[in-house]
C-alpha cells in the first residue's frame, strides 16, 4: 500500500513536500470469542488467534487440511501445519492477516462438512475440525452473514440470525414469496433434522458424520 502526503497552500494553490512511502501494515481480522475457530470464506480460510496458538503456526508456515476416515460411514477433516502430514510442501502459506488461500476442489470438499469449525484435539500437533452447529439453523462466517443480511433485507436481522446462526426456514419462505407463492400456501412442519427426537430424520451434523439420506419432492397440485 502506498501512502502519499503533501502540503497544500490555499493562497497560492501550490503543492509542496510531496512524499510517497510504502506502508507494510496489515489489518488483521481478530476473533474476540477466544475460541479456536476456522472459517471458510469465498477463497480463503480465516483462522482465529486461538486456533493459530493451538497450531503453533506463524506467517509463512504452510497449513494443510486432510481427512481422517474413522469408519466406512464416517470421515472428518483435520488441520495442522503441513510438516506434520506426509507432504511437508502441501497446503498453503499462512499470511500476516491470519488467512490461508483455499480455493477450488479443496474448498468444495470442506464445505460438505460445514463453513465454521472449532479445533478439537485429535493427535499430537493435529486437530479435528468440528462443525459449529447446534440447532436447526446454519452457522455462517461473518463475511457470509453480511451477504445474507443484504439479500434478505426484508427480514429483521434479529430473526434472520441468532448470533451467527442463520434461519434457513425464513430464507426459504422469503424466496418462495418472491417467486409469487402466496403466504397462505406455505406450510411448515416445524421439524428440525438436527434436533428432532420423535421422528427419525437424518442430520449430518447431529450424527457427527454417520448419516443417511432424505428425499424432497416438489410438485404442482
Amino acid at each position: 500500500m502506498l501512502k502519499i502526503s503533501f502540503d497544500f497552500d490555499e493562497t497560492t494553490k501550490k503543492v509542496s513536500n510531496l512524499t510517497v512511502t510504502n506502508s507494510t501494515s496489515v489489518t488483521v481480522k481478530r476473533d474476540t470469542t477466544g475460541k479456536a475457530i476456522v472459517e471458510v470464506t469465498a477463497n480463503k480460510l480465516i483462522i482465529s488467534d486461538t486456533a493459530l496458538a493451538f497450531l503453533d503456526a506463524n506467517p509463512e508456515d504452510r497449513i494443510s487440511i486432510n481427512y481422517f476416515q474413522e469408519s466406512k460411514e464416517k470421515t472428518f477433516p483435520v488441520i495442522a501445519k503441513s510438516e506434520y502430514f506426509t507432504d511437508k510442501k502441501a497446503g498453503n502459506k499462512l499470511t500476516k492477516s491470519n488467512t490461508v488461500s483455499f480455493r477450488g476442489n479443496q474448498r468444495t470438499i470442506l464445505l460438505e462438512y460445514g463453513t465454521v469449525f472449532e479445533l478439537q484435539p485429535f493427535k499430537e500437533h493435529i486437530f479435528k475440525l468440528a462443525p459449529l452447529n447446534d440447532s436447526d439453523s446454519e452457522i455462517v462466517s461473518e463475511e457470509l452473514k453480511e451477504k445474507f443480511i443484504n439479500k434478505f433485507n426484508e427480514i429483521p436481522c434479529d430473526k434472520l440470525f441468532d448470533g451467527r446462526n442463520l434461519s434457513m426456514e425464513l430464507c426459504i419462505e422469503d424466496d418462495l414469496k418472491k417467486i409469487g407463492l402466496s403466504e397462505q400456501n406455505i406450510y411448515s412442519l416445524k421439524l428440525c433434522t438436527h434436533c428432532e427426537k420423535e421422528n427419525k430424520l437424518f442430520s449430518y451434523r447431529a450424527s457427527k458424520g454417520a448419516y443417511g439420506r432424505l428425499f424432497a419432492f416438489v410438485y404442482i397440485k
